[in-house]
């Protein structure tokens, strides 16, 4: 039997105006694990809809359970260095990140500059106990923290 629709997610994209940088964040604050950079063909993302003669390198990073984020940043055409987007604002507000110690996970990245937006708050999914909490990464994007505790 052929799937035609749905499969799954490949990853979500984090644009940043500074790769080194958000790359320094992901891996070394979060823990996620890169792989080597890349350039972008501009050719090929001319041909996608992307901007015409685009310079833009990328990185996809893993979590421990196979997941994956990808950072790229454009050096042309320069964009915008954060978001300013708010919560009521069309688009893609947050990524999700389950961690294994929200405490412990927030405490590194306020000691990076990085300082939740609110408190740790408790919550019930489906029957579960989970912690959530809301930092902002380098570029503005918003993190959701959730910590599964039953």
């Amino acid at each position: 039997m052929s799937n035609s629709g749905l499969i799954g997610i490949l990853h979500p994209v984090v644009i940043t105006g500074d790769l080194a940088r958000a790359l320094k964040f992901y891996r070394d604050i979060l823990g996620f694990v890169p792989r080597p950079v890349t350039t972008h063909d501009p050719e090929r993302l001319r041909r996608l809809g992307g901007p015409a003669e685009a310079v833009a390198q990328a990185v996809i990073l893993h979590a421990p359970d196979g997941s994956e984020l990808e950072i790229a940043s454009f050096t042309h055409p320069a964009g915008a260095p954060r978001t300013s987007a708010g919560w009521s604002d069309a688009g893609i507000r947050s990524i999700t990140f389950k961690v294994g110690d929200l405490a412990a996970t927030v405490a590194r990245l306020a000691a990076a500059g990085h300082p939740m937006a609110g408190e740790i708050v408790p919550f019930i999914v489906e029957g579960s106990e989970v912690l959530a909490a809301y930092v902002a990464g380098p570029d503005g994007v918003v993190l959701t923290l959730i910590e599964q505790r039953s």
